[in-house]
Order: C-alpha cells, then sequence, then structure tokens
C-alpha cells in the first residue's frame, strides 16, 4: 500500500468499473492515458475523419459490402466507447488506495473538479447528443449491406437494413441513463459540499435540456428537427418524467423537482414554437404536439398518483 500512489503502480478492480455505483473516471477499461478526457477528444475526432473514404479502406474490388459495415460498427461502438469514458466525470471522484502517511497519498476520495465535470458534459452535449453524433457521409447507408446468414458465432438481424436511427439512440440512451442516475445523481449534488463554484443538478438538466432541444429552445426560423434529434427528444423527456414522477430508488428530490422545473419550461417553450407552426414542417409539428401532450398527461397523471 505504501507504493500505490505511485502512478506506475495505478490500480482499480473490475467491480470498480462496471458497478452502477462506480465514481472513478480514470478505472476504464480501453484507456490507458492518465487524461480519459483529453484522450476521448482526441480519439472521437480521429473516429469521425476516418468515416472519409472508409470505402476504399475497407472493401477491395470483389469484396463484400459486409466488410463496409463492419468497419462502420467498430468506427460507432469506438465513438460510443470514448464518449462513455467521458460521462463517467459527471458525478465522479478519484479514488486512492494509500494509507495515511505515505508518500504523495490524497484523501482517498477526491471529487472531479467542477471545472472538468462542465468540460465533460459540454463535450457530451456537442457530440454524443448532437443532431447526428457521427455524421454520415453521402452514400454511406446505402453501402451498409447486412449479413444474410446466421450461425453460432453471430445472430441473422430480422432488418436487412442497416438501423442507424435506434442503433444511435440505444446508444444515446445508455450515456444518458448514467449521466442521470441515482447514484450519479446523488453524488453530484453531494458534491456541491466540495467546491465554491460547485457544478449543480441545474446545470446538469440545463446543458442537457440546451443540447437536446436546440431547435425549440434557441430555434431559427421554421427549425426542423431532425429524426435522430426528434429521438433523442422523446427519450428525455422520457426520462424526464421517469425521474420526476416514476423515480428509481435513491433518486434525490433535489432531481425530481428540477425535472420538473424542466419539463415545465420545456412546455411553455414548445407553446411558442407552435405558436409559429406555419413554418414548420409536419414531423416537426407533430412531434412537438405529442411532446407537449405528453408533459401534460405526465403532470396529470402524477399529481393524481401523489394524491
Amino acid at each position: 500500500a505504501s507504493e500505490s500512489a505511485d502512478p506506475l503502480h495505478a490500480y482499480g478492480t473490475d467491480e470498480e468499473w462496471y458497478m452502477p455505483g462506480s465514481v472513478d473516471p480514470y478505472v476504464n477499461t480501453g484507456d490507458l492515458s492518465d487524461d480519459p478526457l483529453a484522450f476521448a477528444k482526441d480519439r472521437t475526432a480521429y473516429i469521425s475523419s476516418l468515416l472519409g473514404g472508409l470505402e476504399t479502406r475497407m472493401v477491395k474490388s470483389g469484396d463484400s459490402w459486409q466488410e463496409f459495415t463492419t468497419g462502420f460498427n467498430t468506427l460507432l461502438f469506438s465513438y460510443y466507447g470514448a464518449m462513455n469514458w467521458v460521462s463517467r466525470y459527471i458525478g465522479g471522484m478519484e479514488t486512492e488506495r494509500a494509507h495515511k502517511g505515505d508518500p504523495g497519498a490524497t484523501a482517498p476520495m477526491v471529487p472531479i473538479s467542477p471545472a472538468k465535470q462542465r468540460d465533460a458534459i459540454q463535450f457530451l452535449a456537442g457530440g454524443m447528443f448532437s443532431a447526428q453524433p457521427l455524421p454520415l457521409g453521402k452514400g454511406t447507408m446505402e453501402r451498409l449491406a447486412p449479413q444474410r446468414w446466421g450461425h453460432w458465432g453471430s445472430n441473422l438481424s430480422p432488418r436487412l437494413d442497416y438501423p442507424y436511427f435506434s442503433r444511435v439512440q440505444a446508444l444515446q440512451g445508455n450515456i444518458l441513463n448514467r449521466i442521470t442516475s441515482p447514484f450519479t445523481l446523488a453524488r453530484v449534488l453531494e458534491s456541491e459540499l466540495y467546491a465554491e463554484n460547485p457544478f449543480t443538478l441545474v446545470e446538469l438538466f440545463d446543458t442537457l435540456n440546451g443540447a437536446i432541444w436546440t431547435e425549440v429552445l434557441s430555434p431559427a426560423n421554421g427549425s426542423a428537427i431532425p429524426t435522430v434529434r426528434r429521438g433523442a427528444q422523446r427519450m428525455w423527456l422520457d426520462r424526464l418524467i421517469e425521474i420526476a414522477f416514476l423515480p428509481e430508488n435513491g433518486m434525490p428530490a433535489d432531481a425530481r423537482a428540477v425535472a420538473r422545473m424542466t419539463l415545465m419550461e420545456l412546455s411553455g417553450k414548445i407553446d411558442s414554437s407552435l405558436e409559429s407552426a406555419g413554418g414548420l414542417d409536419g414531423y416537426t409539428k407533430a412531434h412537438l404536439l405529442d411532446c407537449k401532450a405528453r408533459i401534460a398527461t405526465a403532470f396529470d397523471a402524477g399529481y393524481q398518483l401523489e394524491i
């Protein structure tokens, strides 16, 4: 234990990585850097650059286009993996196994600084929760060929076309559920005890809401909401409703209050967007009407349940 503060002896268990209550963003798989956030920024930029010309590098003349799909999946899940490292900074704490008096030892639990947490959530907002997390080049969807046979090492998909929207939404959902879990939100709330300018639940929810609902909160004239974005908005809306009215065990009361406030403010912004519905396309108008109705239903059912 006397040498555990030595960076060359850095150590963490599997449980400290995958358990729901894991806290240390420096305990990861697939990352051996001393700054996972900086590494994730470099890695996602590199992954995005690899999309261009992927068909030339992955598929030789005479090869199946399935090789292109394999390459695209590798990039997509590598992108998600890097974003997952970043999500661990929210409400995170750097852990230390050193004993009192050991050379170079720090406190056993040191909260991630508010500046690092803000950097992390802004990066997630501009990447994983952008309108198109991994931009598709022209002709990409047409080249994503299916695997047409199943065996013991591969399941045959019921769809021949590539399920891009549902796959991206599933990955976004994993990140969103992690950073809004009761464990994470409780740690964000408690970390306010440690800092003069803390990263707060209000700031977390505001940043996510502003990134996911950009077209409504900061609209341009006749802003159309694209398919991937509509999916993310429904997912975030559902998560807000869950936190406010159907919370998991351990959900902080302040998180429920902030979720309700966010829903109320969002409903008002949706009303403002619908007032200018003449400039909205059919999908966007239908989506906003649906979201408004879901918020109203949630509040009505929630209050009845509490009474």
